[in-house]
Order: C-alpha cells, then sequence, then structure tokens
C-alpha cells in the first residue's frame, strides 16, 4: 500500500516537472517572443526591476505547480479508473481532456469578455492553450508507465 502510494506520487511529481518544463520552452525558445508580443510585453532586463520581478514570478511559479499538480493528480486517477493502461489511450485522454474540457471553457472565456478573435490575437489563444494540451498529453505518457 505505501509502496503505491510512493510509487504513484513520484510519476505525478515526474509529469509535474516535465509539465514545467514544457512551460519554460513553450514561453521560453519556442514561443516566447511571440507570446510576449502579443500580450504587449517588453523585454526588460532583470536588473531593472529585480525585486517586483522576483516576488512576482515566484508567486506564480508557485500557483502555476499546483496547478500542475491538481491536474496531474486528476489525470492519473482517472487513468488508473478507466484502466487505461497502453500509452496511446493515456495519451488520448489527456488529448480528450483538453480537447474537450480546457480548449471550449477559454474559448468562451475568450469570446465573452469582449475580447473576440477581432479585438485579441488569436494566436496568443492558440499559445496559451495548445501547452496544456500538449501538456496533459505529456502527462498521459509518464502514467502510462505507472499502470
Amino acid at each position: 500500500m505505501i509502496e503505491e502510494i510512493l510509487r504513484s506520487s513520484a510519476f505525478v511529481l515526474l509529469a509535474v516537472i516535465l509539465y514545467q518544463g514544457l512551460g519554460f520552452l513553450w514561453y521560453g525558445p519556442l514561443f516566447g517572443d511571440l507570446w510576449r508580443k502579443e500580450v504587449c510585453m517588453k523585454r526588460i532586463s532583470y536588473r531593472e526591476e529585480e525585486k517586483r520581478i522576483c516576488a512576482s514570478a515566484q508567486s506564480a511559479y508557485i500557483g502555476v505547480a499546483m496547478n500542475s499538480m491538481v491536474m496531474a493528480f486528476v489525470l492519473y486517477n482517472l487513468i488508473i479508473a478507466l484502466h487505461f493502461s497502453t500509452f496511446i489511450y493515456a495519451v488520448l485522454l489527456g488529448l480528450g481532456i483538453g480537447a474537450g474540457f480546457i480548449i471550449p471553457s477559454t474559448l468562451t472565456t475568450f469570446l465573452f469578455e469582449g475580447r473576440g478573435i477581432e479585438k485579441k490575437s488569436f494566436a496568443l489563444y492558440i499559445i496559451d492553450n495548445a501547452y496544456p494540451l500538449l501538456g496533459l498529453m505529456l502527462m498521459g505518457a509518464v502514467f502510462s508507465f505507472a499502470v
């Protein structure tokens, strides 16, 4: 019993670390410049506002890590409950959750906040939603080795 809890916790932690790593790549080297442009952020040097940036970033990273932990825990338990023991089923479950719940709910927010496609960049919407979609698929891949 204890061994199973430790083992599942290790897989959840690994999935969270990989999800965070994907986020670092996604909003850094892959799409960071485009994302900053779309949200009208200037690239500032670290020394300009060191204290404010550190405090803000630490809070954000803690929040994102907790969010990732919840996502990983729920996905792991769904994979166990549904007996999705193969790689493809686990990845497809991540895709299904992302495509079926995350993307439609964020599209509703995108449209009803008065930021429709003509007012807010659809590229930003794609960048911001492809990350959790791919992240859930990555988590599903990790969890396929746990079951």
